[in-house]
């Protein structure tokens, strides 16, 4: 065995930067191919086949301890496949926090929404005043200020009048909001 690893294929391309990084454990084992199927006997076709590791397990990551390096010792393909036992770190996730998480996004989602319907109404007070859509944002938030209201709540109001001026328009009746 101590005579084939140094001709071994995956570890003559161990310094390739698509192996970097990756971690193999020590081979204790005896090379993985090629067999006679259904018996234990290296090739012994005409053929004549160095045996070899083509079954490997490579892994990487942090604090990934691999516990074992083996293979199994079926006969029923000129293959003996391997197996590892690893220890892999486990993120938890605390359900406190998960929540805290969950509670931020769905701010985020609700500010959102606030913000596109305040720009609607916005462009709608614009568009009923003749003033520029900032210079209506911009009087949305004195008139919040001055009565001492939010200004989404006020927005919120605003939009009751406009669907209250929308049902009016709806039932042909004449109402002055304003």
């Amino acid at each position: 065995m101590e005579a084939l690893l140094p001709f071994d294929q995956l570890n003559k391309l161990k310094h390739h930067t698509w192996i970097q990084g990756f971690t193999e454990g020590p081979i204790t084992f005896s090379p993985t191919y090629k067999y006679d199927v259904g018996s234990n006997v290296y090739d012994t076709s005409e053929k004549n086949r160095s045996p070899a590791w083509c079954d490997r397990i490579l892994y990487r990551g942090p604090n990934v301890i691999q516990e074992a390096y083996g293979r199994q010792e079926p006969t029923l393909s000129d293959h003996k496949p391997v197996w590892s036992f690893v220890r892999l770190p486990i993120k938890t996730i605390a359900p406190s926090k998960r929540q805290a998480f969950i509670q931020g996004a769905r701010s985020v989602v609700e500010r959102a929404e606030t913000q596109r319907a305040a720009a609607a109404l916005h462009l709608r007070l614009s568009n009923c005043t003749g003033f520029p859509v900032d210079q209506a944002a911009r009087a949305i938030q004195i008139v919040a200020a001055t009565v001492n209201r939010r200004p989404s709540a006020l927005l919120l109001d605003l939009a009751v009048v406009e669907l209250a001026k929308q049902q009016a328009a709806a039932a042909s009746t004449n109402y002055d909001f304003f």
